[in-house]
């Protein structure tokens, strides 16, 4: 994630707005991944406005 984190933030200046989508396929690991990436982008100066209690219950979509 970190890793991720740090090549969005590189290209930062090429895009508006991101929108990240998880999917979960490894029994509701997607939850920590998708804390794990907001701390990331939040360091790095990124307004993050969906927070994961919101993504509860969509089920293999997030």
């Amino acid at each position: 994630m970190q890793n991720l984190a740090t090549l969005l933030n590189q290209h930062k200046s090429e895009f508006d707005r991101l929108h990240l989508y998880f999917q979960n396929t490894t029994k509701s690991h997607s939850f920590y991944n998708i804390e794990r990436l907001k701390g990331y982008l939040t360091e790095y100066g990124f307004e993050v406005k969906a927070k994961p209690e919101f993504l509860i219950g969509q089920q293999s979509l997030f």
